[in-house]
């Protein structure tokens, strides 16, 4: 095969982001001639280099956020932008992952990693973007991991979209994390805008709306939670 015709079978296999011992498997060529062949097809914008060994057949940096290590989904303000509820210019994807593995820069954009518990790997999809498909968590599991991990999305922001969300499912996720905190900034937030939760809090330990804000804010006695950001 040509270097056209293999671009060509790599995207039949829906093989979007592929290793240098993967093109050498596919082609039959060892290593080094596999390696020069890459470079080549790299030189006529047919794949992109991502790293040491590793390439893309797409020049979106969603694409590749989101494939380059598995299990691993956009999540966070990038997914909120991706569905249209984020209308700032982004420089950073997030991409939520329980994989150990380091950030990357690709075609201008950050790449982070946010490795979560393996347990939290659920509630994503694959859905068409960008000419190619991407992982994606629901709207709904995006708004949970970022309940979760509250430095990647504002607290106030996630206050401002929440009655886009399903209610339901956001209660079903929110349990299945099987984490208080989550659980109670959740309720106050669905309480706060009007909408009935049937969400119980657990235990007596008191939590912060937002534990990357050090200042404790005011404290809700039903949810036990500190509402340390202005909403």
């Amino acid at each position: 095969m040509n270097m056209y015709e293999i671009a060509k079978d790599l995207e039949k296999r829906d093989k979007k982001v592929f290793s240098l011992a993967e093109l050498s498997v596919l082609t039959g060529l060892n290593p080094r001639s596999a390696s020069v062949l890459l470079n080549r097809m790299a030189k006529k914008q047919l794949i992109y280099k991502i790293e040491r060994g590793k390439f893309s057949l797409s020049d979106n940096p969603f694409i590749v956020a989101s494939n380059v290590v598995y299990p691993a989904y956009i999540s966070f303000s990038s997914a909120f932008y991706v569905y249209g509820l984020l209308e700032q210019v982004i420089d950073k994807i997030y991409v939520a992952t329980s994989m150990k593995t380091k950030n990357r820069d690709f075609n201008g954009t950050k790449v982070i990693f946010v490795k979560i518990p393996e347990k939290l790997v659920f509630g994503f999809k694959k859905i068409a973007y960008g000419g190619g498909t991407i992982a994606i968590a629901e709207k709904e599991k995006a708004f949970i991991d970022s309940l979760a991990y509250t430095r990647y999305v504002r607290i106030n922001f996630l206050d401002s979209i929440i009655k886009d969300m399903d209610k339901n499912l956001l209660e079903k996720y929110a349990e299945m994390t099987n984490i208080e905190a989550v659980k109670r900034r959740l309720g106050f937030l669905l309480e706060k805008n009007g909408i009935e939760t049937n969400i119980k809090i657990k235990g007596k330990t008191v939590y912060k709306l937002n534990p990357s804000i050090k200042n404790r804010g005011i404290l809700n006695t039903k949810w036990k939670l500190y509402a340390n950001e202005e909403l």
